[in-house]
C-alpha cells in the first residue's frame, strides 16, 4: 500500500540541477490513512459475505473500493520525483533499492508466515479451506520474499492477498530505475519510458496476457505507478494555477455524480477513471496549500505509517476472525456497519503494535 511511497510526501522545489526538499506534506498522509479505510472495509465485506441495506456498500456496490490500491500505487509513483534527479546524478543501484527491500520484506515476510498459520488453523478447525487458500511452504516462502505475484513465480494461493501490492511495487521501483538511467544514458526525456509502461499497463489489461512480469496484477501497478512519476513531473516542475485547483474540483465532483446518479456511464471504464482521472484530481487538491495548511499536523506521518501496519494485517486478522465466528456461537450479526468498525478498530491497534514493536525495531536493526 506504500510504505515506501516511498517515506518523502514532501513539497519539493527545482533549483538549477537542485532538488530542494521544503515542508512534508501531511495531506497527502491523510490521503493514505482514508485510502488504507476503504480498502479494509471494502476487505471486510468482501470476506464475510455481506451487504448493508442502505448506505454504501464498500464491497459489490456502487463503486469498487478496491481501486484505492491504484491510489497506492499512483502516490507511490508521486514520491519518486526526487529520485529521477539522483539516478540521472548516479545514486547507484544498490543505495536505491536495497534499503527499500530490506526496509519492507520483515513486516511482509512475518505477516506472511502469520498468514499462512491461521489458514492451516482454519483448515484444522472449520474443515475446509479459506476462500480456497491452503498452505504451502514453497509459495510463503516466495511471498515473504516480495514476489508473491507479477514476477517469475506465480503465487497460485495467495499468500495475505494484500502484499501483492508490495510485490509489484518492488517491481515498479525495480523498472523506474533502469528506465529513468536509460533515459539518461541516451538522452531522452523519461516522461517517454513512463508512459510506456502506462500504455504497457493498459495493453496487458485489453489483451489479458499471463506472463512473467506482464500479467493482470503489474498492469495495475505499471498503469498507477508511472501515472504518478508522470503526475509529479507536472506538479513539482510548475506551480499548480487557481484554475488548475477549480478544474479538479469540478471534475471530482462531476465524477462523484456519475457514480451516483448515473453509474451505468461510467462502471465499466471506472478503473481507468479512478487511475487516469479522479484520484490524480484528489491528489491535485490535496497538495494544495489551503488544504496543505489545514492538514499540516505530523501526526499524520506516524497515522499513515500505522495504517500501512494495519494494511498488511488485514489479512490475518479476517482470518482470525472467520476462525471465530465458525467455532463460537456468539450470536453476534457480523454483516453489520458495528461490527466493520470495531474491525477496523483492531486493524488500527493491530497496526499500531506491529509499528511500534516490529517494524521500527528492524529499522533500528537495519540502519546499524
Amino acid at each position: 500500500m506504500y510504505k515506501n511511497m516511498c517515506c518523502h510526501p514532501l513539497n519539493i522545489k527545482l533549483e538549477g540541477n537542485f532538488i530542494l526538499m521544503k515542508k512534508r506534506q501531511y495531506s497527502l498522509d491523510f490521503l493514505k490513512v482514508c485510502a488504507t479505510i476503504f480498502v479494509l472495509f471494502h476487505h471486510y465485506q468482501q470476506y464475510i459475505s455481506g451487504s448493508f441495506e442502505s448506505g454504501i456498500n464498500f464491497y459489490g456496490g456502487i463503486y469498487n473500493f478496491g481501486y484505492m490500491v491504484e491510489l497506492f500505487f499512483i502516490l507511490s509513483g508521486y514520491f519518486m520525483y526526487p529520485y529521477i534527479e539522483k539516478i540521472r546524478q548516479g545514486i547507484s543501484f544498490k543505495d536505491y533499492y536495497l534499503s527499500r527491500y530490506i526496509r519492507l520484506i520483515p513486516l511482509v515476510a512475518i505477516a506472511a508466515f502469520v498468514y499462512q498459520f491461521l489458514v492451516l488453523v482454519h483448515i484444522r478447525t472449520v474443515g475446509a479451506a479459506w476462500f480456497m487458500h491452503s498452505s504451502n511452504l514453497w509459495e510463503t516462502i516466495v511471498a515473504a520474499l516480495g514476489f508473491q505475484e507479477g514476477w517469475v513465480f506465480r503465487n497460485n494461493i495467495y499468500v495475505n492477498y494484500p502484499v501483492w501490492y508490495v510485490s509489484v511495487l518492488l517491481l515498479c521501483y525495480l523498472i523506474f530505475y533502469f528506465t529513468t538511467f536509460l533515459s539518461k544514458k541516451f538522452h531522452i526525456s523519461g516522461r517517454y519510458f513512463y508512459l510506456s509502461f502506462v500504455f504497457i499497463g493498459i495493453a496487458i489489461n485489453s489483451y489479458g496476457w499471463h506472463f512473467p512480469f506482464l500479467n493482470e496484477y503489474t498492469a495495475r501497478g505499471y498503469c498507477a505507478f508511472f501515472t504518478g512519476v508522470l503526475l509529479a513531473t507536472y506538479c513539482f516542475e510548475r506551480n499548480t494555477t487557481k484554475r488548475e485547483t477549480i478544474v479538479s474540483l469540478v471534475i471530482i465532483a462531476l465524477i462523484l455524480v456519475l457514480i451516483i446518479f448515473h453509474n451505468n456511464l461510467v462502471a465499466n471504464g471506472m478503473h481507468y477513471i479512478s487511475t487516469f482521472i479522479l484520484f490524480p484530481a484528489i491528489i491535485m487538491v490535496f497538495k494544495t496549500p489551503i488544504v496543505s495548511k489545514l492538514l499540516s499536523h505530523k501526526i499524520y506521518q506516524t497515522a499513515a505509517q500505522i495504517a500501512f501496519n494495519s494494511f498488511i494485517w488485514q489479512m490475518p486478522l479476517l482470518v482470525a476472525l472467520l476462525i471465530f465466528i465458525n467455532n463460537v456461537q456468539s450470536g453476534v450479526n457480523f454483516i453489520s456497519r458495528e461490527c466493520m468498525w470495531i474491525f477496523l478498530f483492531i486493524a488500527i491497534i493491530t497496526g499500531t503494535l506491529s509499528h511500534f514493536l516490529i517494524e521500527k525495531q528492524f529499522n533500528k536493526i537495519i540502519s546499524k
